[in-house]
This record gives structure tokens, C-alpha cells and sequence, in this order.
């Protein structure tokens, strides 16, 4: 069960915008250094494991405890709150194009707390339904697949990780349905993979920027094994926090003390 009953519980109450998390950490940068090296090395060890399942939600919520267990208690547990929709703001995305400095900040919304496990279940089981997208010719495939990755990060199952997530989970599942999602090159285009799902939940026109950035990134596999693009995006992971390996232990050392001077990052 998700103890997490109101917003505020997420938080150390010492201090404010601060996830609580098992290492103790309080200062948030150092919380998103930590956070990024520990999932960077999660998401290698599953894409290694080339793991596959029946794809419902309960296969999802697996990924982020598989991705984010090391750092919040709450891992794949869907969030219950708030009352009303999760919002995050970034660049108004409908009416400038990425990246312009002139684009005024405005709000998004995913589901709210109360609605977001049974949307999901709804979402997934039609996934299912369509048999994880296998068997389908490349246009098709894509095109399902931008639709699906815009429903389910429109819900926002998580606090915290749903992108990390709904990559590591659609690399499996193009791989179990013979595309190569290509997550490397989405990641060089974070912008544009970010805008394109804003868009997306702002305007009802069923994720098209977001399946044409598909379409540039999703390959036909030639096989079951890993293809050069997937090692070199999961050892890129993999060599990113082993640079950052002992400064990792030396932060995680820090947020062991009781008392301490911070560690400056």
C-alpha cells in the first residue's frame, strides 16, 4: 500500500522540495547526482537482462522498482495523490517551437492521484489486447507506439522517474516485438522528446509530433540479440556512473553521517 496520502508526504519536512529518500539526502542536487548514477546503472543491468513479461501494469511498475529501488522506499508503487491533476510546468510548446527563449512557462496536467491506477490498468490492458504490439509492419507499429507512450506518460504513474521508466520499458517491448527502439538518439533529442509529449496532453492530436520522432529513432532489428545502437546507449550508461564512482561513494558516505559538513558537488 502507498502510505503516501497526501502531496507533502513525498517530502523531508526539513527540507522543503526534497523527495525523501533511503540515503538520507537533503540537498537536491546532490539527490539528482545520486539519482541519475544509480538509475543509469539499473536501467543497463535490465536492458542486459533482455527482460520480457506480459507487459501490464504491473510489468511497468516492476521497471521503476527494478530502476529507482535503490533510492525511494515508494519504487514502483503508483502515486495516489494529489487530489487533483499533477502539474508540471515548462515551455509552451503549442504555440513556439522548441527551445525559443520567448516561450512564456505554462502548466501541464497528468491524471490526478485518485485516477491513476485504474487508467492504467485501462491503458495497459489494451496494450495487451493488441498483443504488446507484435506482429505489426514498421508505419503501424509506430504509429501504436507513439500512442501508447503518450497515454501512459499522460498518467504519470510516479512521482518521480516516469521517463527513465517509459524508456527502459519500450526498449523491451520493441525489442520483444523486432524494432530497435533507438533510446540513444531520443535522448539526444530530449528536447524535442519532451516537447512532443507536452504537445501531445495539450492538444488531443493523438501524440503525432511524438510518433514522427519515433519514426526517426525505430529501426527494424535483425535479431533477438542487442544491436550496436542498444550496447552503445546501455555501456554509455554504464561508463557514465563508473566515472562517477567514487564521487558516488563519497556522497553516499556523506548522507550515512549523522552530522557533517555538505559535500559540495
Amino acid at each position: 500500500m502507498n502510505d503516501h496520502r497526501r502531496w507533502e508526504d513525498y517530502f523531508w519536512p526539513d527540507a522543503p522540495g526534497v523527495l525523501r529518500n533511503k540515503l538520507g539526502i537533503r540537498d537536491q542536487r546532490m539527490l539528482n547526482f545520486v539519482e541519475a548514477q544509480l538509475s543509469a546503472v539499473r536501467i543497463y543491468e535490465q536492458v542486459l537482462e533482455n527482460r520480457t513479461g506480459a507487459f501490464d501494469f504491473a510489468h511497468y511498475c516492476d521497471f521503476h522498482r527494478r530502476t529507482f529501488g535503490d533510492i525511494y522506499d515508494w519504487a514502483g508503487t503508483p502515486r495516489t495523490v494529489p487530489d487533483g491533476p499533477m502539474t508540471k510546468k515548462h515551455a509552451d510548446v503549442v504555440n513556439f517551437l522548441v527551445n525559443d527563449p520567448n516561450a512564456p512557462t505554462v502548466e501541464y496536467r497528468y491524471r490526478p492521484g485518485p485516477q491513476v491506477r485504474d487508467s492504467a490498468e485501462y491503458v495497459f490492458a489494451r496494450l495487451q489486447a493488441e498483443d504488446a504490439l507484435t506482429g505489426l509492419p514498421p508505419e503501424q507499429f509506430i504509429t501504436r507506439l507513439g500512442t501508447y507512450w503518450g497515454a501512459i506518460d499522460s498518467i504519470h504513474p510516479f512521482r518521480e522517474g516516469n521517463s527513465r521508466t517509459e524508456t527502459v520499458f519500450f526498449h523491451s517491448l520493441c525489442r520483444n516485438a523486432g524494432y530497435d527502439l533507438g533510446a540513444g538518439r531520443l535522448y539526444e533529442r530530449r528536447a524535442e522528446f519532451i516537447a512532443a509529449r507536452f504537445h501531445g496532453h495539450a492538444t488531443g492530436d493523438r501524440y503525432r509530433r511524438l510518433t514522427a520522432l519515433l519514426a526517426d529513432t525505430v529501426q527494424v532489428r535483425p535479431s533477438r540479440e542487442l544491436t550496436a545502437r542498444e550496447t552503445n546507449w546501455a555501456q554509455g550508461l554504464y561508463q557514465s556512473a563508473e566515472q562517477n564512482a567514487d564521487l558516488l561513494r563519497r556522497v553516499q558516505q556523506q548522507s550515512r553521517r549523522e552530522e557533517g559538513p555538505s559535500l559540495e558537488l
